[in-house]
């Protein structure tokens, strides 16, 4: 065999076992394809694939992005219903990201949360899920976790968070009923996210002498956010 015939032998497997990878089958189950042919199918593939995970994320923050995000926390609701396993989800709200953007640019504001998006990362288990559910607004679903450690993650959350960037979060927490469904359970977790906010400005204006009580929180009703 002359070199030039080796040469092409060995670029033909060094397509087919490109493709073979891309495809996660045996380089043998591709024998048949030329190089060009190998090539172009891998690169589609490739393009298909990194396609796809750009709209499964959000670009900036890293965690899922809305539409991607919400199927998985459907199918991890409707599994926690049907197991009967605790499930919790955390509604958080960037605090003051407007006025960040208005008075330092949207490029720090891109900055924070993108921190924000690691701190995430570093606080919460691999098999949760993270969504940036609007602008300034995510949503964690917290499989096997019932309200008190969901609280106890999403204190540690906020508290990373502002120790790294010394700005804040608002967070609210909900654990599954019986009756939820992922709508509902996304209205209450927003709804003791908003209480906490309206008891932070009522003790600023020296209204407010009670704890917190998120677990009384029952609104109903369509999915927040996302504006």
């Amino acid at each position: 065999m002359s070199v030039a015939s080796e040469r092409r032998d060995l670029a033909a497997r060094e397509a087919r076992d490109r493709l073979a990878g891309t495809l996660g089958v045996h380089p043998r189950r591709l024998g048949g394809l030329d190089i060009e042919m190998a090539n172009l199918i891998a690169f589609r593939l490739e393009q298909a694939l990194e396609a796809a995970e750009l709209a499964s994320h959000d670009e900036l923050t890293g965690v899922f992005a809305r539409a991607h995000g919400r199927a998985i926390c459907v199918r991890e609701i409707e599994r926690a219903a049907r197991s009967g396993e605790n499930l919790s989800m955390l509604f958080i709200d960037f605090d003051g990201l407007k006025q960040v953007n208005d008075e330092h640019g949207h490029s720090i504001g891109d900055l924070l949360l993108a921190r924000l998006g690691e701190t995430l990362a570093d606080t919460l288990r691999p098999y949760d899920t993270a969504v940036r559910w609007g602008g300034d607004e995510f949503l964690v679903v917290l499989p096997d976790c019932d309200l008190a450690r969901a609280q106890r993650i999403a204190e540690r959350l906020a508290s990373d968070f502002e120790v790294s960037t010394h700005h804040s979060v608002t967070w609210g927490a909900a654990e599954l009923m019986s009756s939820d469904n992922f709508g509902a359970l996304v209205a209450r977790a927003d709804a003791a996210m908003y209480q906490v906010k309206r008891a932070r400005r009522a003790s600023r204006d020296g209204q407010w002498n009670g704890p917190l009580d998120t677990r009384s929180t029952t609104a109903q009703g369509s999915e927040p956010g996302g504006g």
